[in-house]
């Protein structure tokens, strides 16, 4: 009977090990399709705020240069 009891218990630790891997990666491929598609909507609203203000700074700073 304690032969019979270990080799259960053997089985069963394997069995939970394999079972977490597979949950995990498919939580995260569903994760990273969502933040995707949140991400590149406010990355081209903030651009193009940035580029505007940048372009006249730059202007201004040039022309003290010169002088």
């Amino acid at each position: 009977m304690r032969r019979r009891r270990r080799r259960r218990r053997r089985t069963r630790r394997k069995r939970r090990t394999r079972r977490r891997w597979r949950r995990r990666r498919r939580r995260r491929r569903r994760m990273r399709r969502r933040r995707r598609r949140r991400t590149r909507r406010k990355r081209r609203t903030r651009r193009r705020w940035r580029r505007r203000r940048r372009r006249r700074r730059m202007r201004r700073r040039r022309r003290r240069r010169r002088i």
